[in-house]
């Protein structure tokens, strides 16, 4: 008879298969406890929250999901849901084999939003507009209020939610779900009330996403000085004039200036000096589509000691101040990424010359880069 393998030893291994949805699918078969370590994974981030795989929303798994996580809230929500009408058959009318909310450490407000909205559509349940929003944000309303009394959430996004549908983290339990959080995606615009709120709770944020609007809430600056391990940070900007509400954030971050390893800027309308407050980055992205590099000549001689991945995913500073930059700092870079343009033998030049441990590198700029690198 073989021995059962210790279920820590279990677990270690299965960490290998987080990414293989196919392997940890076929775990389901195989025994009792490798089922339940297989549902854990795969419910920890169920649809890909983190990398915004939206077309997910729209499909048979959206019914699916919502559904067991209908199963398994508590029976006064159900009667709640059940008295507005909103009936959605669960998979089995035997309680959920595990507790699977407790599994989620990534969810999405907006992305739940969407697959309540697929589900009630594709069972017309509601066809009134007015009934279909009711319905639609208690049945939001209700999952939320069961993730806060259930799981510990690492990562939590609440961009695009609507200002009703952020409620939930006044709820009691939300100072245990949320404390431990690692990663937060929001507005600018949020209520300050919000940014408030996040700041009481939570305090060890390593990566945050802010996406810009032409509003910014008083209370995100603290929330980012409130941090103690803050590591990543992106700025998403779709507006296309500079907005000098957004430097106000600065001054929060330059407690960050020597821990903080990853940078991203996607259209994002500030002074480049900004980056330059951050020596220690390994990764920096720029990812501008309308703004342009005018001011780049603010960083091209700036030091970066520790960078080793750097991209511009749609535009680029002009090639002589890029020189002057890889020049500077190239000599750590692993992975280097430039956006479409022209052939410039120059620039390919500078790389071999000044990257010589680069192992990744693309971008249609690069071309005969091979030749050069000889």
């Amino acid at each position: 008879m073989s021995s059962q393998l210790p279920i820590d030893c279990l677990n270690e291994i299965f960490k290998y298969f987080e990414d293989d949805i196919i392997t940890l699918h076929a775990c389901l078969q195989v025994s009792s406890l490798y089922c339940e370590i297989a549902v854990e994974i795969l419910w920890k981030d169920v649809l890909d929250f983190q990398n915004g795989y939206e077309h997910s929303y729209k499909s048979h798994v959206s019914l699916s999901i919502i559904s067991t996580l209908i199963a398994c809230l508590p029976k006064e929500s159900k009667d709640l849901l059940h008295k507005n009408r909103i009936c959605i058959i669960t998979p089995t009318q035997e309680p959920p084999l595990f507790n699977y909310p407790s599994f989620c450490k990534t969810i999405s407000i907006y992305g739940i939003e969407r697959m309540i909205e697929y589900t009630i559509k594709s069972l017309q349940l509601i066809t009134s507009a007015e009934d279909f929003d009711y319905g639609k944000r208690l049945l939001l309303q209700e999952i939320l209020k069961m993730f806060m009394n259930l799981s510990s959430l690492k990562s939590l996004d609440c961009s695009t939610a609507y200002i009703d549908d952020i409620e939930f983290i006044y709820l009691p339990e939300a100072k245990f779900c949320l404390r431990n959080l690692t990663r937060l995606c929001c507005d600018s615009d949020s209520p300050p009330k919000f940014f408030y709120q996040i700041s009481q709770i939570c305090h060890n944020i390593q990566s945050i996403i802010i996406d810009f609007a032409d509003v910014i809430s008083n209370g995100l600056a603290d929330l980012i000085s409130s941090q103690n391990n803050l590591k990543c940070i992106t700025l998403i900007s779709s507006y296309y004039d500079e907005n000098d509400e957004i430097k106000a954030i600065i001054p929060s971050s330059t407690k960050f200036s020597l821990t903080l390893t990853e940078l991203t800027l996607h259209e994002y309308y500030i002074p480049l000096s900004f980056v330059a407050l951050f020596k220690n980055l390994q990764k920096l992205f720029f990812s501008f589509k309308y703004k342009p590099f005018d001011d780049f000549d603010q960083l091209q001689y700036v030091h970066f000691s520790q960078l080793k991945t750097l991209k511009f995913l749609y535009s680029h500073p002009k090639i002589e101040m890029l020189i002057i930059f890889l020049e500077i700092n190239g000599k750590n870079l692993i992975e280097f990424y430039i956006c479409k343009g022209q052939n410039n033998n120059s620039l390919n030049l500078a790389i071999a010359k000044f990257c010589p441990n680069l192992k990744i590198l693309s971008g249609s700029l690069i071309r005969n880069i091979e030749t050069n690198l000889k």
